[in-house]
C-alpha cells in the first residue's frame, strides 16, 4: 500500500526550504578548556547548511544538575552513538 510506504529521495522545493526554521540542540561537553572545572551545556543551531554554535551556554560543576535544567526546559537526551 502506498499509506504505509516510505517514500525516499524526495527533493523539498525552494519555497518550502524558505520557511524551514532552524533546529535547536544542546551539546554537553564534559570540562572543556574554557571551563576546565565545569560541564558545559551549549545551543548548536542546525539548518540545512549545517551547524552552528551560539554564544548560548550553561555551566556547572554537577552534571547531573546542568542536565536536570535541560529536562527542566523540555529537553530530551539523545545519547551518544557508539
Amino acid at each position: 500500500m502506498v499509506g504505509d510506504a516510505v517514500r525516499v529521495g524526495l527533493s523539498v522545493s525552494e519555497e518550502h526550504t524558505a520557511t524551514m526554521t532552524l533546529l535547536s540542540i544542546w551539546v554537553v561537553y564534559d570540562h572543556p578548556t574554557d571551563f576546565p572545572t565545569e560541564f558545559v551545556a551549549r545551543r548548536h543551531e542546525v539548518d540545512g547548511e549545517g551547524s552552528r554554535p551560539t554564544n548560548e551556554a550553561m555551566a556547572s560543576r554537577n552534571l547531573s544538575l546542568l542536565r536536570d535544567e535541560l529536562a527542566g526546559r523540555g529537553l530530551t537526551a539523545i545519547p551518544r552513538f557508539r
